[in-house]
């Protein structure tokens, strides 16, 4: 059974991965909730995809929202809501160490354990408020 959790004031971030059900596979997109959504105005949410380097897209989509100014832990502040890790995101494969590529690929969050590590590196700057996407 997954836990319920309470509050919309409270992040979701504290709690692993583990304790949640990430993707749904009858959908290609998994989810995790960071914050509730009761807790931000809804005008005011918008879809950003996450980019690495060179501005290409990493497969990873965020849900940001502002909270209301009369907000207790952080009025007025954009926040993450939901971070979607898109599942049929391919990567060329790290053994492709050929000049011509052998056109492998990698799916990194067809399962739970690649969506975790990549929230893992990613979390420190996912949970401030206003962050740079």
């Amino acid at each position: 059974m997954v836990p319920k959790f309470d509050t919309h004031n409270t992040p979701h971030s504290q709690h692993s991965l583990h304790t949640h059900t990430l993707c749904d596979f009858l959908s290609t997109r998994g989810r995790f909730r960071v914050h509730d959504a009761r807790g931000f105005d809804p005008s005011s949410m918008r879809r950003v995809a996450v980019k690495k380097e060179q501005e290409r897209p990493c497969g990873v989509a965020l849900l940001l929202g502002r909270r209301p100014d009369d907000h207790k832990v952080a009025p007025g502040a954009e926040q993450v809501i939901t971070v979607m890790f898109d599942r049929s995101f391919r990567v060329p494969s790290d053994d492709d160490d050929d000049e011509g590529g052998s056109g492998r690929y990698e799916l990194p969050f067809a399962s739970q354990a690649g969506a975790e590590a990549w929230w893992h590196r990613n979390k420190s700057w996912l949970l401030e408020s206003n962050p740079i996407v």
